[in-house]
């Protein structure tokens, strides 16, 4: 043995030296590959923000997505004009540190609490409220679209179903997180998050308003005229639609066969929306629960199951019993009538890629549930209806209305984990539309798509007919009627800017309704109220708005109108989304009173919601960005230098 160490006593050595080394260096390789914990990625002020900084608020911004992903969003990301970017870790730790630095972040059990007020909080926005009012709406109308609608119920249910639906959602989230993490991670994550939606809080109220500028706000608010006034439209103006050459035709065709006509300013555009035509089966819940036949021994067997729950004999709880077991009976029946026709729509769908194949009409399937409701439940008269969509093409926002109170599938939605999937959406996914968002839905056109629910339980299985993609026409002769008439309105439009001038002094010499009756199709609106922020309709287009009140603004509010000439009460003006010339003659002007003042100012009244509704989001947006928070908290990101330092 020792012949063999001193023969190979140098590689040993050399050997051993090397596996010391790596011995040595192993721990720290992470740092020297530059992803050690406590590599430097920032400094805040004369605080380091570490890798492990960094990594802990990625995870705290993964589990606020987990729980709603606009959470993460409100308190770490930046508003833009088409809503939230995506949340930015360094934004998080500013904002965190920020609040931390007001005593405004809590310990876990302040977090823990904070999904009930966020709850309330997403629950009362419009996005989601106005989704379940309309629901409401739909309810209180009934099948048959006849029934009387209370609103003041319909908000209040439809903003407690509203909150009642984030809290579920997101105590979803919270509770798989808490099975996987513990209360303590994801609740210290949520105090973070309330601490910095209270900073918010108190920016967004410290700022106040000074009197002038309340005076000049309040003015936008309470200010208003009445008056009198007329639409001249264009299209009665110019030439006939018919008159138009072809060559004309086809020009302006070429030249707005691309263009969305809401973003042009007069309307005009032939670039059609992704569509389609769609057809529909309804089963409709309450057909069903409304003949489900009760039998009493069924419901003393339910009472006698179950008599430790119940207080009282049979008879006094049988309303009570027979509730519920229509209502489960309802259940088995709906899901057996699922089944029974998603069974039919596969066998017919198992030889769709044979010629000729065509699919199963849907009365077929309406066939087959009222066969099993009347031969294996005994119920009658609940057959599922089938509606179709009039046979004309549905956009997107046409699909979130259609078939209204009696079909409802523009309120069907497909549930997804916490969340849900409204029908238009899924439509707008069918394979046939080309470039669509998610293809892994399986719409295809032809094919039945299976099912989906509404809140009162109905269920829906639909088919897309046909599909268009978005794209200009495919010939002028598709929209030909609408070109000649956008045609024959431009030119009008131009004919009437030019005679503004003159269709003024005939309404200052014969007055408004002498003055223009020599014009054709004039719209006339009386003792129309007028502010900077609405009118009445006919002349509510915020150009005429501003001008008027920008008109009257100098005026002295203690001179009568009847002393200031008709001429100067008079406008005029060529309105392209009125599509026409509109003329205002001032009646009366009812300026902002001093008690509108005052209570305009008192608390959050008028002036103050307002003006902060306004202002108060880019305020605090502005206070709230990553370029302030970084001048403010002394934020810099460390370049190629990264600095290492122990604990």
């Amino acid at each position: 043995m020792l012949k063999f160490f001193r023969k190979y006593q140098k590689i040993i050595l050399v050997v051993g030296g090397c596996l010391l080394m790596v011995v040595f260096l192993l721990p720290q390789l992470p740092e020297m590959l530059g992803g050690g914990r406590n590599r430097v990625l920032a400094t805040m002020g004369e605080a380091k923000v570490r890798y492990a900084d960094h990594q802990e608020a990625q995870r705290d911004l993964s589990l606020l997505q987990s729980i709603h992903p606009l959470l993460a969003a409100r308190v770490a990301s930046e508003l833009g004009p088409e809503g939230y970017d995506t949340p930015s870790a360094d934004l998080w730790i500013m904002r965190t540190e920020e609040a931390r630095r007001n005593g405004l972040i809590g310990g876990p059990q302040d977090g823990a609490g904070f999904i009930e007020e966020t709850a309330t909080l997403l629950g009362s926005t419009n996005q989601s409220f106005n989704f379940f009012f309309q629901q409401e709406i739909e309810r209180q109308r009934g099948s048959e679209g006849m029934g009387a609608i209370d609103y003041q119920d319909a908000q209040e249910k439809a903003l407690e179903a509203s909150i009642a639906f984030q809290r579920d959602s997101m105590n979803t989230g919270y509770e798989a997180l808490v099975a996987r993490y513990g209360e303590e991670i994801p609740n210290r994550a949520l105090s973070k998050a309330r601490g910095i939606m209270r900073l918010q809080t108190l920016y967004g109220g410290t700022y106040t308003i000074s009197l002038p500028e309340a005076r000049l706000f309040g003015t936008h608010l309470y200010d208003s005229v009445t008056a009198n006034g007329a639409v001249i439209p264009a299209s009665e103006a110019g030439p006939q639609p018919e008159d138009y050459t072809a060559q004309q035709v086809q020009a302006h065709f070429d030249k707005y066969a691309t263009v969305d006509a809401s973003e042009d300013e007069f309307g005009i555009g032939y670039l059609i929306k992704p569509s389609v035509k769609v057809e529909w089966l309804k089963v409709e819940r309450s057909a069903i629960q409304n003949r489900v036949p009760v039998d009493d021994i069924e419901l003393r067997k339910l009472f006698l199951e179950n008599e430790d729950a119940y207080e009282g004999d049979f008879k006094a709880n049988r309303l009570q019993l027979r509730q519920l077991y229509v209502k489960d009976e309802t259940d088995r029946i709906m899901t057996a009538l699922v089944k029974a026709i998603r069974t039919a729509i596969h066998r017919d769908e198992a030889v769709s890629d044979q010629d000729g194949w065509r699919g199963i009409p849907l009365s077929d399937l309406a066939d087959t549930a009222e066969a099993m409701l009347q031969n294996d439940y005994g119920i009658a008269n609940a057959r599922p209806r089938v509606f179709i969509s009039d046979g004309l093409w549905k956009d997107q926002e046409a699909l979130r209305s259609i078939g209204g109170a009696a079909g409802g599938l523009g309120s069907a939605f497909l549930p997804q984990g916490s969340g849900r999937l409204a029908f238009a959406d899924i439509a707008m996914n069918t394979q046939e539309l080309g470039d669509i968002a998610n293809a892994r839905l399986g719409v295809q056109q032809g094919h039945v798509f299976q099912p989906l629910q509404d809140f009162q339980g109905n269920q829906y299985f639909f088919r897309i007919i046909d599909a268009r993609p978005e794209g200009p026409p495919s010939s002028v002769a598709e929209v030909e009627d609408q070109v000649r008439e956008d045609l024959a309105m431009l030119e009008g439009y131009e004919m009437l800017a030019a005679r503004t001038d003159e269709i003024h002094g005939n309404i200052v010499r014969d007055g408004l309704v002498d003055g223009l009756a020599s014009e054709a199709g004039v719209r006339p609106v009386t003792d129309a109220t007028i502010r900077r922020r609405s009118a009445d309709l006919g002349l509510n287009y915020e150009i005429v708005r501003n001008a008027v009140m920008d008109h009257v603004m100098h005026w002295d509010p203690l001179v009568e109108l009847s002393d200031i000439p008709v001429g100067e009460r008079t406008l005029v003006m060529p309105v392209p989304e009125a599509r026409g010339l509109v003329a205002v003659q001032i009646e009366k002007r009812i300026p902002m009173t001093l008690e509108q003042f005052r209570m305009g100012l008192e608390g959050q009244s008028s002036i103050n919601r307002a003006r902060l509704s306004e202002m108060a989001a880019s305020i605090t947006a502005s206070a709230f960005s990553y370029e302030k928070m970084a001048e403010r908290l002394q934020f810099e990101r460390v370049g190629g230098d990264d600095e290492e330092e122990d604990y």
